[in-house]
């Protein structure tokens, strides 16, 4: 593809700077390989777009979105208005936004227990529905571990929870697994298609498996039934969708399904075999549509 062939592309990043500037670690070198190749743009997603400025719009790295949820499904509620394509696709974004999803999941694949958090029930309503001392609570609407905390049954809680209860955001409540000490895996799916995995090793004494917490991560390779079993995933409930992740973590009883990440999940693209593998898909896909 050459650049007198096609219009523009704008590759979307987060508004915030602390956000932004950790997305260009990740980001610049496929931005590098993009301009040789194409007209493209790295933009936070709260840019002003106007008709005809872009053809396509890349939602790459918008970490900060859970901040602005709604602001942020607006706007790409009017880029798509203007006649842009957007990449992933709207609806499967507006789908993955609320964590609500996993019912969804686990309805046709093992995904990691699930309750919505009611304040009024006791902590340990979820710990006998559970079988399990330890919890997990999240926003439904949240990445990168904001907001997640680890309720430990030999701590009091009473003061994160009154916190929570007051809050104006939705939570669920999730078993802590244990063997995340041991690493959360992620496959990696680029254009349909499983490109690689890596396990994230969170530090010791920690439970979050984000680099930015001090995680080990590395590229491994998983068994064929684990890389099945997240291409049916994909297949399922991001079938339109350039790029995916399937997170989880191999129990006793197999591998679970921890999340789905379509709207911005760091892709891991470590060296430059799949950073080419990546930017050769995607410009492949433009020059397609």
């Amino acid at each position: 593809m050459h650049k007198s062939s096609f219009e523009r592309l704008a590759i979307l990043t987060s508004v915030e700077e602390k956000s932004r500037a950790l997305a260009w670690q990740e980001d610049e070198a496929i931005i590098s390989l993009l301009k040789s190749e194409i007209d493209c743009e790295y933009l936070p997603w709260n840019h002003d777009f106007s008709k005809g400025s872009f053809s396509h719009v890349l939602i790459k790295s918008t970490w900060d979105y859970i901040h602005e949820p709604e602001n942020f499904l607006e706007k790409l509620r009017a880029i798509k208005a203007l006649g842009v394509q957007l990449i992933n696709p709207l609806e499967h974004i507006e789908f993955n936004s609320d964590k609500k999803y996993l019912f969804r999941l686990a309805e046709s694949f093992p995904v990691i227990e699930t309750l919505n958090y009611d304040p009024l029930k006791p902590v340990d309503f979820y710990r006998q529905s559970f079988n399990c001392d330890d919890l997990v609570i999240k926003p439904r609407i949240s990445a990168g571990s904001y907001q997640t905390w680890l309720l430990r049954k030999s701590q009091d809680h009473d003061t994160l929870l009154r916190g929570i209860a007051c809050s104006m955001k939705d939570f669920i409540v999730q078993p802590f697994i244990p063997e995340i000490k041991d690493g959360e895996f992620s496959l990696v799916f680029i254009g349909g298609v499983f490109s690689h995995s890596v396990k994230k090793t969170p530090r010791a004494g920690d439970f979050r498996s984000q680099p930015e917490f001090g995680s080990m991560v590395q590229l491994v390779d998983l068994s064929n039934e684990i890389v099945s079993m997240a291409g049916e995933v994909v297949n399922q409930f991001a079938s339109d969708c350039f790029h995916a992740r399937v997170d989880g973590i191999i129990t006793r009883e197999g591998f679970k399904i921890i999340e789905l990440e379509l709207i911005e999940p760091s892709l891991f693209l470590q060296n430059d075999i799949l950073q080419q593998r990546y930017t050769g898909s995607l410009l492949a896909r433009l020059q397609a549509r």
